[in-house]
């Protein structure tokens, strides 16, 4: 299935860093996940669940934040701020041509195995669409990360997609609809 992204967002909670305190050590977050049992925190009146990857991403419910982390929806913010309207995200590259084909998206973004695919009009590269000009268009983005998460979050009332350069104004959109589950 194709989705439709308006947004790009990652959020943490401004709370002072620290375990327990709202943001999360790498080694406490791998050592949960190793064991495939959910990282769970309370923070704000938010249940705030750590999964990874597809797996994590399959299982996910409620308000569900898909971070990768340096390029898929780092891309997505730069399109986004370079004038796009809004973007497509497919996990599949045919999709990709085919919603092309049917004038559903305006050009072609992404990657596969980190090279751009023959017939794509950008790899997925935020500093290479920096330059670019997506006044009124709706790029379509395939990678093989961020948008194959998005993809098996079937189970989401609302997603978002993440990175680190969007993780003040992710952390601002979920402090203010504060969703029960995250």
């Amino acid at each position: 299935p194709t989705v439709c992204m308006r947004r790009g967002f990652f959020g943490a909670c401004p709370q002072r860093p620290g375990p327990g305190r709202g943001w999360f050590l790498a080694s406490q977050v791998h050592k949960r996940l190793d064991n495939a049992v959910p990282f769970i925190r309370y923070v704000w009146g938010m249940e705030v669940r750590i999964e990874s990857l597809l797996s994590g991403a399959k299982k996910a419910e409620g308000t569900v934040v898909v971070i990768d982390v340096y390029r898929a929806f780092t891309t997505t913010a730069v399109a986004l701020s370079r004038g796009a309207e809004k973007l497509l995200l497919t996990a599949d590259v045919n999709e990709a041509f085919l919603l092309r084909r049917q004038n559903l998206g305006d050009c072609c973004i992404g990657e596969v195995g980190g090279v751009k695919p023959t017939g794509f009009d950008f790899g997925n590269s935020p500093y290479e669409i920096s330059h670019a000009q997506f006044h009124g268009q709706v790029p379509i983005l395939s990678t093989r990360a961020g948008t194959v998460g998005v993809d098996a979050a079937r189970k989401a009332d609302r997603i978002y997609g993440a990175s680190l350069a969007t993780a003040k104004a992710t952390a601002a959109v979920l402090l203010a609809a504060r969703p029960a589950l995250v």
